[in-house]
């Protein structure tokens, strides 16, 4: 007879040696691509970075151009969502928060993330998923990131390269 929680806890341990940020690498061996954008164009909309979370190819406080429209997710891509939160009491209005966020499919569905995984061993990282349908992930996409406003702190970041 075996131990269930023994045999649990070593499958969880086998999947975790490579590291959360390899075994990314590993996935996806190249970030999505950027275009540097001097000034924003008409049709597109602006969204400052809130965190580390995009890091190094995003980072706090920079400001990302998207191309705003009904997007269906894609493997490895960048987008900006909006989640909308109900009003908790009468009277309250809904709160919207947007965020930068990296989409990947996995064999559960799904989901939004960070291009960040946490550092290697750890296996703590904020994930909205999974989400079975990658049209009511798409429901949540209000553009797709295209580029990078080129700001000071990207020029002085891009000028230590």
């Amino acid at each position: 007879m075996t131990d269930d929680k023994r045999n649990l806890m070593t499958v969880f341990a086998g999947t975790d040696q490579m590291g959360n940020r390899k075994r990314f690498e590993a996935m996806y061996p190249t970030s999505p691509t950027l275009e540097m954008f001097e000034s924003v164009p008409a049709w597109a909309f602006v969204q400052a970075a809130s965190d580390d979370r995009n890091a190094p190819l995003i980072r706090t406080g920079e400001v990302v151009v998207a191309e705003p429209g009904a997007f269906l997710p894609t493997d490895g891509d960048l987008f900006v969502i909006q989640y909308v939160s109900k009003p908790q009491v009468p009277f309250e209005r809904e709160q919207r928060t947007r965020q930068i966020v990296f989409t990947r499919h996995t064999p559960v569905g799904w989901w939004a993330s960070s291009l960040r995984q946490g550092d290697d061993g750890s296996s703590i990282f904020v994930s909205n998923g999974p989400y079975p349908d990658p049209v009511v992930l798409a429901d949540k996409i209000v553009g797709r990131v295209v580029g990078i406003l080129a700001t000071s702190s990207v020029v002085r970041r891009m000028a230590r390269k």
